[in-house]
């Protein structure tokens, strides 16, 4: 039977590109970031439920602000500036938030480490190609397993 002349042979059909790895030093490193802060509201902070919430809700919004483009940021961003008044209330404001940051110094450290693990995350996954929405299910996925075994680590050395 005379062969289709049309139709590529097995040996010249494209391959499928094979699936991205994710970086498992920096995911284990925002694990263990997280961790570190699960730990800590877990043996520190009352009342637990609040802090909890706010763990999660600062871990689900990080992802997905690390994971969303730039060029989305970039309008909104430079259409806020337009207004000589609205610019002069973005000043002092961010001018505030700066001294209670200061003055709060523990709490900016924490998030400063926070940031910079998912940030490098991040970086390492958009490296290895992973789409965005890929990107914000491994980065929440990865900062809500270190706050659980943050927390299992803490109930664990209390028995």
């Amino acid at each position: 039977m005379p062969r289709d002349r049309a139709a590529p042979s097995p040996a010249n059909r494209p391959r499928p590109a094979p699936a991205p790895k994710p970086p498992t030093a920096s995911l284990g490193f925002l694990v263990l970031a997280y961790s570190v802060l699960g730990w800590s509201i877990a043996d520190v902070w009352k009342p637990a439920w609040l802090w909890w919430s706010l763990a999660i809700l600062v871990g689900l919004s990080l992802s997905m602000v690390l994971s969303v483009p730039i060029a989305y940021w970039r309008s909104p961003v430079l259409r806020w500036f337009e207004s000589e008044l609205v610019s002069f209330f973005s000043v002092f404001v961010g001018a505030f938030t700066v001294v209670l940051l200061l003055a709060w110094i523990h709490f900016l450290l924490v998030g400063l480490l926070l940031f910079s693990a998912m940030a490098l995350a991040r970086l390492d996954l958009l490296t290895a190609r992973f789409t965005p929405w890929q990107s914000f299910l491994i980065l929440a996925t990865a900062s809500q397993v270190g706050l659980a075994l943050g927390w299992m680590l803490h109930w664990l050395t209390l028995i």
